[in-house]
């Protein structure tokens, strides 16, 4: 009988200690299973590596919107170095002028409206959404050339009583770097007014005169020159 108390004694003992060896281990907020060494497996790694920020699509504008090669293709025209419209409005107020073969109208199209349309892209651009603004172009499309990686876009713009061949000179992401008119004929009630001009050979400057008169009389000329640089 006193064996068994004893015996039983250090039961208690034991599963006293034991008890407050768990108590401490709680108190100071760690566990065995909170101690052990993180590993990262290979196969978590390979995860964690794969994990890439989300694309973002960005919707291409249905309205307004033509691709590169088609942009290029409304300009019909071949470019001209010498841009003159042949005096027309001079010509048609007199009937002295209408057999002179000088006045030979400028070439345009008014079918190609510029004004339909504001952004452009080609097939790279189109993949990632990204889109160049064209809505300062204005007029018909005439004709163009390309000035190393630059272009030179001709259009045609007609008034109530005018018309005139304008110039836009963009880099090659149509960022706008220029624009000019380059040539015009005017007139109303025997006033007019023409202007015309010549490309260098690189086409680095374009000069250009113009004269402006009332029936047979000159009232005005004068020239200018415009640097594309």
């Amino acid at each position: 009988m006193k064996f068994i108390s004893i015996f039983g004694l250090a039961l208690i003992l034991m599963f006293a200690v034991e008890s407050c060896t768990n108590e401490a281990g709680s108190s100071s907020g760690q566990s065995s299973a909170s101690i052990k060494p993180s590993i990262t497996s290979e196969k978590t790694k390979e995860n964690i590596q794969k994990k890439k920020e989300p694309v973002v699509s960005i919707a291409l504008p249905t309205d307004s919107l033509i691709y590169l090669e088609d942009f290029l293709r409304l300009f019909k025209f071949a470019f001209k170095r010498n841009i003159d419209f042949g005096w027309r409005f001079i010509a048609s107020n007199y009937e002295e002028f209408a057999a002179d073969t000088s006045f030979i109208t400028t070439i345009y199209d008014t079918e190609n409206d510029l004004d339909d349309y504001a952004w452009l892209t080609n097939s790279e651009n189109a993949a990632i959404g990204k889109v160049w603004d064209i809505g300062y172009f204005s007029g018909y499309a005439h004709s163009y050339t390309q000035k190393d990686d630059n272009y030179i876009f001709i259009t045609y713009q007609m008034g109530e009583i005018n018309e005139s061949l304008h110039c836009y000179y963009v880099d090659k992401d149509f960022n706008l770097i220029h624009e000019e008119e380059l040539a015009r004929v005017a007139g109303d009630e025997g006033t007019w007014f023409s202007s015309f001009g010549t490309f260098s050979e690189e086409f680095a400057v374009y000069s250009y005169s113009y004269i402006s008169g009332e029936g047979l009389d000159t009232m005005d000329s004068g020239a200018e020159t415009i640097l594309f640089q």
